[in-house]
């Protein structure tokens, strides 16, 4: 069987004797392994590290050619020329024979912990844990784009892009609102790092009392940090002249802390605002002004475009978007038009003019308009289009964000997502989150009946108000509109009971008297009946394939029902 180390590592506790079972390697993932071409010696029959050596039959320059390209890069990186030739072998070696291992890790057990035996490395690794590759490309992303973000790796900030995107952000990040943990844990690290003078107690108690907002704190420590930096013996706050900065580092209560594994998009863009609060408004201040001068100008000399959509006719010709037919639209209309379509699902945008039928918007021209994460998306959806439509082989695309990846070994259970802002593994099977070494129906969530009933309730409540495409089987969702649904197939379908509706008269379903579907129906009310009557029958089978749980409390199905969300997948409107 080829198994990989680190996942059976989590599936037990590994002992040594079932270490001579993990050089045998599956390494076609280079996220997450390595080239090993370890081989095992069958005759051999002493367990555990102690056979590695005489096991592993490659010489030193194999070694080094056997490691991917992203492992060697990582290890030159520990700067191994202060290694000895052993130590480097040491090195080589471990990395090898557990390809996920960070090789930092390694480099630090040899250097500061003396460890120059791959037999103690390997006990130590199993018997400890330790840090993996993956763990340190997601590290190393998140970073790299936290430095993008606060302008940190030697670019120019966009003016243009941000203003894009938030027109108006003294007002969207000047007001009141809910933040939750990765927000403060996100804003406490930045502060702490943009105000190392001040005590990080004192940053957080000021947070707090800045409504747990980042941009209201920002401006109370600014203004006070440059009116200390005029007259530095002035006591204004417990600064470094009270607090020594070293001490405070050192202290537990005065630790600077990190920022967190997952990123929040909205909270860097607040902090573009705060470090570039002043440019940001001066900026718009210049634009307003060159704008009304554009306008008065255009309008003096008929020079003003308008829109075939929303008739407005006081457009620049910097205001206005071209599909690839040359059909003119103001930007506004393209951006929700674009919006509207990626939310369908659509990997193509297509023009908006009714007797364009081949128009569509290019890449170049989408990505100016929206933002940045929905681009990210729209991106990935083409490129998913593009392999199916394609044909190509052994590919399948991870369930939490359809990133594709490469099978050449279709007995592998288990799907590692080369994402590096995803890097989940799952079950090719079920679609759900890995559980090797356990099988699809034998994993059982450690939870209480009531519990276990009340999900499998809520979820079939949830599956209840989507509908799927009666010829290409996507999920759809109504947000407004008529019951005639169009599928980006190209299939007219009924919303309420899932026929496919004639292409030539497809309303003609709804007018039919005797029918019983209705063309418009309150969108609400039907997925309320729907949800409840879902929700009845999860009830009836939950009690029916688990008898014990009867005496169980069942939730409330109307109340349910009446609060259940519209679930956004790919939601199409008519």
């Amino acid at each position: 069987m080829i198994l990989s180390v680190a996942r059976v590592a989590r599936g037990e506790r590994l002992g040594l004797v079932t270490l001579e079972k993990l050089i045998i390697l599956n390494c076609d993932m280079p996220e997450e392994k390595l080239m090993a071409t370890c081989e095992t010696d069958k005759s051999e029959s002493q367990p555990g590290p102690s056979g590695i050596r005489k096991r592993i039959a490659v010489s030193f320059d194999e070694y080094v050619q056997s490691l991917n390209m992203r492992q060697l890069m990582m290890i030159e990186n520990e700067q191994i020329n202060y290694l000895t030739v052993e130590e480097r072998k040491v090195l080589y070696t471990a990395c090898q024979v557990v390809p996920t291992v960070d090789p930092s890790y390694v480099y630090d057990l040899i250097t500061n912990k003396s460890m120059n035996n791959v037999e103690i490395i390997i006990e130590h690794l199993f018997g400890y844990g330790y840090p993996t590759v993956k763990q340190r490309v997601r590290r190393e992303c998140m970073e790299l784009r936290r430095k993008a973000y606060l302008c940190e790796d030697g670019q120019a900030f966009d003016f243009v892009q941000f203003l894009t995107i938030y027109p108006n952000p003294e007002i969207f990040f000047g007001e009141k609102r809910k933040t939750d943990e990765i927000y403060m844990r996100h804003a406490m690290a930045f502060l702490s790092r943009k105000f190392e003078q001040y005590d990080v107690t004192f940053i957080t108690k000021l947070f707090i009392n800045s409504n747990k907002q980042l941009l209201p704190a920002y401006r109370i420590l600014k203004k006070h940090a440059e009116a200390f930096a005029k007259t530095k013996n002035a006591p204004h706050f417990v600064t470094s002249a009270h607090v020594k900065v070293k001490f405070r580092r050192l202290s537990d209560s005065g630790k600077i802390p990190d920022y967190p594994d997952s990123l929040d998009e909205l909270f860097f863009r607040e902090a573009q605002f705060c470090l570039y609060e002043d440019e940001i408004l001066n900026y718009k201040v210049n634009c307003a002004a060159k704008r009304k001068e554009a306008l008065e100008h255009a309008e003096r000399n008929g020079l003003l475009k308008e829109c075939i959509i929303c008739c407005e006719d006081c457009y620049l010709e910097e205001d206005m978007m071209k599909c690839n037919r040359d059909h003119e639209f103001c930007k506004n209309c393209v951006k929700q038009h674009m919006e509207a379509q990626i939310g369908d699902g659509m990997s193509r945008i297509s023009c908006m003019d009714s007797s364009c039928t081949d128009g569509h918007f290019e890449i170049s021209s989408i990505q100016n308009i929206i933002s940045p994460s929905l681009f990210r998306l729209f991106i990935l959806r083409c490129l998913r289009d593009e392999i199916l439509s394609s044909n190509v082989e052994n590919i399948e695309f991870c369930p939490f964000c359809d990133f594709p990846a490469s099978f050449g070994n279709s007995e592998d259970r288990t799907l590692v997502c080369l994402n590096a802002v995803c890097q989940k593994e799952s079950c090719r099977k079920c679609q759900k989150e890995s559980h090797i070494p356990l099988r699809c129906e034998e994993v059982q969530e450690d939870v209480d009946f009531e519990t276990k009933k009340r999900k499998f309730i809520e979820e079939r409540m949830s599956e209840a108000v989507i509908r799927k495409c009666p010829t290409c089987d996507k999920k759809i969702t109504k947000e407004t509109g008529c019951n005639k649904m169009t599928c980006p197939c190209g299939t007219f379908f009924c919303y309420v009971c899932n026929v496919v509706l004639p292409k030539d008269h497809p309303y003609q379903h709804f007018s039919n008297a005797r029918g019983r579907c209705r063309q418009d129906t309150p969108l609400e009310q039907l997925h309320e009946m729907a949800a409840k009557r879902a929700g009845l029958e999860a009830l009836r089978l939950f009690n029916e394939h688990n008898p014990e749980s009867a005496s169980v409390k069942a939730p409330n199905i109307n109340e349910l029902a009446g609060l259940k969300k519209k679930t956004k997948l790919a939601t199409t409107r008519e």
